[in-house]
């Protein structure tokens, strides 16, 4: 004979193994957007750099579209280009970040992207995952100190039944002195011959 401590022992798995797997169902469907650097994350005053935006939804599941804002602080960045390689694109703002979504106060910049099914039944059209969602473009600004300081990510808008899971991406800034002679945004050979050019002026 099974005693009621036995049985409710046994309700008590049944039941979390409920709440486990519609958990892990759950997560499987969120929206997931990892924002990470194409190079390394320690960065140099004066350089130019490429910040990417990853999707994925675990199960593969098709949505509507997406919603998200991307957080940065404009004292240690300054905004070149976004770039957006997904059809369904809607445009991308950069404007002043009037509610802090992110939780960061250090943030004071936003730059608001979408993307849209346009009529089609689902979005995205590629197989997931998707490494490039979009690329930014920043460029560190110059005589800055050393610091660190996050690229966040929130959502303005998902498909119903998916939520959303955005990962951060945290940058250490290197203070160095300006070697982009030419102010092309890049430090290269360039900036050496402008550097040859100029110490010419001086000797003549």
């Amino acid at each position: 004979m099974i005693s009621k401590s036995t049985n409710l022992n046994i309700l008590i798995v049944f039941i979390f193994s409920i709440v486990m797997a519609t958990t892990t169902f759950a997560n499987s469907k969120a929206q997931i957007v990892q924002i990470y650097a194409s190079d390394s994350k320690s960065v140099q005053s004066g350089e130019t750099i490429f910040i990417n935006a990853y999707y994925n939804v675990l199960d593969g599941s098709k949505t509507t579209g997406l919603g998200i804002e991307i957080h940065y602080n404009s004292s240690y960045f300054e905004l070149l280009n976004i770039d957006s390689y997904q059809d369904g694109y809607q445009g991308g703002l950069d404007k002043i970040e009037d509610n802090n979504t992110d939780d960061d106060p250090l943030t004071d910049r936003v730059i608001s992207m979408a993307w849209s099914s346009l009529g089609y039944d689902t979005w995205p059209y590629l197989a997931l995952p998707i490494d490039t969602l979009t690329r930014l473009t920043f460029k560190v600004r110059n005589d800055i100190p050393s610091a660190q300081s996050w690229i966040n990510v929130t959502t303005t808008s998902t498909s119903g039944a998916n939520p959303f899971e955005g990962k951060n991406l945290q940058l250490f800034i290197n203070s160095s002195p300006n070697l982009d002679i030419n102010n092309d945004g890049f430090c290269d050979l360039k900036d050496v011959i402008q550097a040859l050019k100029n110490l010419s002026k001086l000797r003549n």
